[in-house]
């Protein structure tokens, strides 16, 4: 899901913890209702490109701007409890870049979209 934040925020980093928590938000609902329908429970499993956030959920940095603390430790708590998993995902594997930057390359979504497999 693709959006604007409803918040202003004061950092990239801010941004990218909200953006994050949205999605984790939506995931662990989806979680919950197929549990409920299939009775198991997939894997919760967050990717971001976001290395200074990877970096802050995976340390006990604390962070200076208040309520950036909040929403990291709320990261950071479903972590810890193993409800979610973040991943980071480098640049250069950015497969969708393409669709929504302009000049980057799209050989890698083609060849990911014609062989099936990252």
């Amino acid at each position: 899901q693709s959006r604007k934040l409803q918040r202003v925020t004061k950092s990239t980093l801010s941004s990218e913890t909200l953006s994050v928590i949205d999605a984790v938000d939506a995931a662990i609902l989806l979680q919950k209702q197929i549990t409920e329908v299939f009775g198991e429970k997939p894997p919760v499993i967050v990717y971001t490109d976001s290395r200074s956030l990877y970096q802050t959920v995976h340390t006990s940095r604390i962070l200076t701007d208040k309520s950036l603390r909040v929403s990291v430790s709320y990261l950071r708590e479903y972590i810890n409890k193993g409800e979610i998993t973040m991943n980071w995902v480098s640049s250069a594997n950015q497969l969708a870049d393409c669709l929504t930057k302009y000049g980057a390359a799209s050989h890698n979504l083609k060849q990911v979209l014609l062989s099936g497999f990252i």
